[in-house]
C-alpha cells in the first residue's frame, strides 16, 4: 500500500520560502486553487475509524481514499489510495448512491516544488499559511534544514484538526469546513496557474 507520510510547519512566511526555495535550486511545479469535498455516511463512521474519504477539484479531478497506518515520532503516516475521475460532479453521485454524501468543505491554494527528494506544498487556507513536507523521512529532514523550516513549529496534524484548534483559540463556533468569502476566492483562483 502507498505510504503518505509528512509533516506541517505552522505560520510559515511563504514569500520567504519561496526565496530559499529558489536559493536550493528546487523545482518548481505548479499553483493550484483547491476545492475539496469530504465524504461520510449519516453516522460519520469513516471519521470515527480514521477514514478520510475527499473529491477534489484542482484544476484536475481527484478521489482520495487515506487510512490509518504505523506513525514515525512527528510525522502523520497514512495509507493513501488516490486516482483521477472523469467528473467530480458525476463521482459525488455515486457516492452519494452508495451513502456518502459531502460531511464538509474545504479549501486552499496550493504552490508544489520539489527539494531535496521531497515534494512541497506552500498552503494558504483560510485561517493561515502552512508548508506541508512530503517524501520519505530522510528526505523530510534534509528538506527541513535546507529550508529553515525548524525555526517554525510543527505538526502531525491534518488540516481539519488545525482549523478546529484555530476556532477554539479564536474563540470562533466549531465549524469541520474551511471555505475563503466569495471575494477571496476569485482571486486566488486568478492567482492560480492555469
Amino acid at each position: 500500500m502507498p505510504l503518505e507520510i509528512e509533516i506541517k510547519y505552522l505560520d510559515v512566511d511563504l514569500d520567504a520560502l519561496r526565496e530559499r526555495l529558489a536559493a536550493a535550486g528546487a523545482h518548481r511545479h505548479d499553483r493550484r486553487f483547491e476545492e475539496n469535498m469530504v465524504l461520510d455516511d449519516n453516522a460519520r463512521s469513516l471519521r470515527g475509524r480514521d477514514v478520510l474519504l475527499r473529491l477534489r477539484r484542482d484544476g484536475d479531478s481527484l478521489v482520495t481514499l487515506k487510512t490509518p497506518a504505523p506513525g514515525e515520532d512527528g510525522l502523520k503516516v497514512r495509507h493513501e489510495h488516490e486516482t483521477s475521475v472523469g467528473d467530480v460532479d458525476t463521482a459525488l453521485t455515486v457516492f452519494q448512491a452508495l451513502g456518502y454524501d459531502v460531511a464538509f468543505r474545504y479549501e486552499k491554494l496550493r504552490e508544489t516544488w520539489d527539494c531535496e527528494g521531497c515534494h512541497v506544498c506552500l498552503d494558504l487556507l483560510p485561517f493561515g499559511s502552512f508548508v506541508e513536507l512530503e517524501g520519505d523521512p530522510d528526505a523530510i529532514r534534509r528538506a527541513e534544514a535546507v529550508l529553515g523550516l525548524d525555526a517554525y513549529t510543527s505538526s502531525d496534524e491534518n488540516y481539519h484538526q488545525l482549523n478546529m484548534r484555530y476556532r477554539a483559540a479564536a474563540g470562533l463556533p466549531q465549524s469541520d469546513g474551511f471555505v475563503f468569502s466569495a471575494q477571496e476566492r476569485a482571486r486566488l483562483r486568478q492567482m492560480a496557474d492555469a
